[in-house]
């Protein structure tokens, strides 16, 4: 994954003669235009490239453990900064209508949607879930996989970001009837297909069962969007704000904290590697809880103190 860019840029280099000014210049590199390795303009994220430090740094300190060099040159870089973008997510009203908009169409992007929006998890470990992996009689989900393109392996599946990021995911009893209910659907469609049907265990597959192109998940959501609002404009109704399939993810985190379910759950259930990278991106939701909470307290102390 990381050795088409990482060889090179460095892999000319001895362990010995690595110094930081190389991992900063190829910091840079990373920085360019058209370096993406899944075909797709502009460059890598920061997050990425924070990525690439976190992996180049591990691997440095490995050599140090086997008296390949004597020092980490990556210790002594400073890890790249990742520039938070403010998160865009719906409301519980939003959200509602969402779920009920959803219901004209296909019950395969209804599932995906939903599960988006319950269980907050990434567009790849959607794409990554197999049916072995949802326990319905316990009502829980394992996330151990992603699904991922890059023009030279087509779509395939990888281990998940980081071990924290394989978790089991509880859901409710109506995501349970749903997913029954989208099983069965599915078979249906695998015999009609018949002997064209690719063997695969995945929830979310083309029509022949392959596996699905990341980008058709949001090119879709995308269309119904536009499609939805389209329709309510001309019923004279407000649309729906125009959020990406991945706000979902954002959208499933700040209802969870609006309501006050802790925030190690929240970001257990996100598959952050920890809580501080929770509070950091979901610093606004916090803070509207925040204010919400400081009014219930006055309206309940202005109760008592009213009796007394």
């Amino acid at each position: 994954m990381f050795t088409p860019l990482i060889l090179p840029q460095l892999g000319n280099l001895k362990l010995s003669d690595l110094r930081p000014g190389h991992l900063m210049k190829f910091y840079k590199y990373l920085e360019q235009d058209g370096i993406r390795q899944d075909g797709k303009p502009g460059k890598l994220s920061d997050r990425s490239i924070r990525y690439y430090h976190a992996v180049l740094s591990s691997m440095l300190e490995d050599a140090m453990k086997w008296q390949l060099i004597t020092s980490n040159p990556a210790a002594r870089v400073e890890a790249p900064k990742v520039r938070r973008k403010q998160t865009t997510s719906y409301d519980e009203t939003q959200s509602a209508e969402l779920l009920q908009a959803l219901y004209s169409e296909p019950i395969k992007y209804r599932v995906l949607t939903t599960l988006a929006l319950y269980t907050g998890l990434r567009r790849g470990e959607l794409l990554g879930l197999e049916w072995k992996v949802i326990d319905m009689e316990n009502a829980q989900i394992a996330v151990v996989k992603q699904s991922q393109y890059t023009p030279e392996t087509g779509v395939v599946d990888r281990k998940t970001k980081t071990e924290g990021s394989q978790r089991l995911i509880s859901i409710p009893t109506s995501i349970v009837t749903l997913l029954k209910e989208y099983k069965a659907a599915q078979n249906e469609e695998r015999l009609k297909v018949g002997s064209l049907w690719q063997p695969s265990d995945k929830l979310f597959t083309t029509w022949n069962g392959k596996p699905m192109h990341p980008d058709t998940v949001s090119s879709w959501f995308n269309d119904f969007l536009t499609r939805y609002n389209e329709k309510t404009i001309q019923q004279g109704k407000a649309s729906l704000p125009h959020i990406r399939f991945h706000d979902l993810r954002h959208t499933s985190a700040s209802l969870l904290i609006a309501q006050g379910v802790p925030l190690k759950n929240v970001s257990s259930r996100l598959g952050h590697s920890s809580i501080a990278i929770t509070a950091d991106i979901y610093a606004s939701a916090l803070q509207s809880a925040d204010k919400e909470a400081a009014q219930k307290l006055e309206d309940i102390l202005n109760i008592k103190n009213e009796q007394a």
